[in-house]
């Protein structure tokens, strides 16, 4: 059984990426998160201080 849980995180991770993305010695990949149905994933990406939007 998965659990839908993202959609509740989703605010959390905002705030986690904010206070990592300065931190973040090379511009590049930092991860995804999974759609609901595990068909597609959204990177995120570090650059200059900050993160790419990760649409959900």
């Amino acid at each position: 059984m998965r659990i839908y849980w993202v959609d509740d995180l989703t605010l959390h991770l905002d705030a986690l990426l904010e206070l990592i993305a300065p931190h973040v010695a090379e511009r590049g990949y930092g991860g995804y998160i999974r759609d609901v149905h595990d068909t597609e994933v959204n990177p995120f990406k570090f650059h200059d201080g900050t993160y790419d939007p990760v649409e959900i």
